[in-house]
């Protein structure tokens, strides 16, 4: 069985998801920045954005590889007091 002919001037959330090589989430917030081009159409199945407007957007798009580093949690005593939390061997 093939697959139907798309539209070749007009992408989904799920073709923008494959071309970036992110989830379908995080294209979803993605297209909430207010940078991010109107969709060309709005569809009972989702929004539709036209190729082009995407593909000029990328090249703007700030992109950081991986995730945000976090910085890791102190422990802190009922008095404010931050704790050791290593071990020492000796």
């Amino acid at each position: 069985m093939t697959e139907p002919d798309q539209p070749r001037h007009l992408w989904g959330t799920t073709e923008i998801a494959q071309h970036l090589r992110v989830s379908r989430a995080r294209v979803n917030q993605l297209t909430q920045r207010p940078d991010f081009p109107p969709p060309y159409d709005r569809l009972t199945l989702g929004n539709v954005w036209l190729i082009a407007d995407v593909e000029a957007w990328i090249v703007t798009w700030p992109r950081r590889i991986g995730r945000p580093v976090t910085r890791p949690a102190q422990d802190t005593s009922p008095a404010g007091e931050t704790l050791d939390t290593t071990t020492s061997t000796g």
